[in-house]
């Protein structure tokens, strides 16, 4: 699985709004880039939920800056 897909399924049992953004989002606009980065959105409501999103990236090998 990678990156993007483990962001996005964890975002996503947890009930948050997540989308990708920048380098990585443009080919739905018909636009190529180069990027060495990921750039993705979300929108957390507590902080309960932004702890247990951070401990999932945590046990998904997924670096996070909390």
């Amino acid at each position: 699985m990678t990156l993007i897909e483990t962001i996005f399924r964890e975002a996503s049992r947890l009930d948050i709004d997540a989308v990708l953004i920048g380098g990585l989002a443009l080919p739905a606009y018909s636009v190529i880039r180069t990027t060495l980065d990921i750039d993705i959105a979300i929108s957390i409501e507590s902080q309960d939920k932004l702890d247990e999103f951070i401990e999932r990236m945590k046990r998904n090998e997924v670096k996070t800056k909390s």
